[in-house]
């Protein structure tokens, strides 16, 4: 399991799975949550927001399935705020400028079960933490549910009220303002017991054979092994199946025996 962080540089990288993504937000918001606003009827959830700017934190499972995503836009850029969520902010000024993310369609977990929508909500929440730091955020702002607020309490993190709460139609919600720091993502990683960063930023250079979302899940199978023999054995068995098909997925004679 592994977050990755889908730029306006490596899209392209994700065709499938933003498709999944947006399939995905119609299943959650309007038809289990019933958000009425943003219904098109169409088999998508996709809105105006999801420009050229934005980026995605994508949520991938074991096989490459979408598990959780989200989208942050950046301020400087058409966000939100501007338009449909101006209602809510009632400190202007707060909810953007230069290095400010706003973070919308937050989804964590498919709902299927609560101990893997816990370590889901685990891995976004972390992610999050990592991309703010990683992308110099100033601060990182949404307009969520005030039962959120609890779980950012128990973290520590530092929530500014900007505005709220204020009925939707389906609910309230309140926006919010937090500049995450590093001890933010250290107490993340402690609390969700994450050894090793929860992200991971594919360039758009990567050659085909590597950026298949099952290759990182082999990866992360690997970080997680224990026994310095049991991973020597499942490497070399890796690494000969990968000699022996190629890169263009033929099989090649010949190539046997250790690395």
């Amino acid at each position: 399991m592994r977050v990755h962080i889908v730029t306006p540089a490596n899209r392209t990288l994700y065709v499938r799975q933003l498709d999944q993504m947006h399939r995905q937000r119609q299943e959650i918001f309007v038809q289990r949550m019933g958000w009425k606003a943003i219904d098109s009827g169409e088999p998508l959830e996709v809105d105006q927001f999801d420009h050229q700017h934005a980026v995605y934190m994508l949520l991938l499972g074991d096989v490459g399935e979408v598990l959780g995503s989200a989208r942050l836009l950046p301020t400087w850029k058409e966000h939100m705020f501007q338009t449909v969520l101006a209602p809510f902010v009632e400190r202007e000024g707060r909810c953007s400028g230069a290095g400010v993310w706003e973070l919308s369609r937050w989804i964590a977990g498919p709902g299927h079960d609560r101990e893997t929508d816990a370590e889901c909500r685990g891995y976004m929440v972390t992610a999050l933490a990592e991309f703010a730091l990683t992308f110099n955020a100033e601060a990182i702002v949404a307009c969520t549910d005030p039962r959120h607020i609890n779980l950012f309490a128990e973290l520590g993190w530092p929530l500014e009220i900007i505005g709220g709460p204020k009925s939707y139609g389906e609910g309230d919600a309140i926006a919010v303002r937090c500049a995450i720091r590093e001890s933010d993502l250290d107490r993340c990683r402690h609390i969700f017991r994450l050894p090793v960063p929860a992200t991971t930023i594919m360039a758009a250079s990567a050659p085909p054979r590597l950026i298949d979302p099952r290759a990182w899940a082999i990866i992360d199978q690997l970080l997680e092994v224990e026994d310095p023999d049991l991973l020597e054995d499942m490497i070399l068995a890796l690494t000969g199946m990968q000699r022996r098909k190629g890169l263009s997925g033929q099989e090649q004679p010949g190539v046997s025996g250790r690395a």
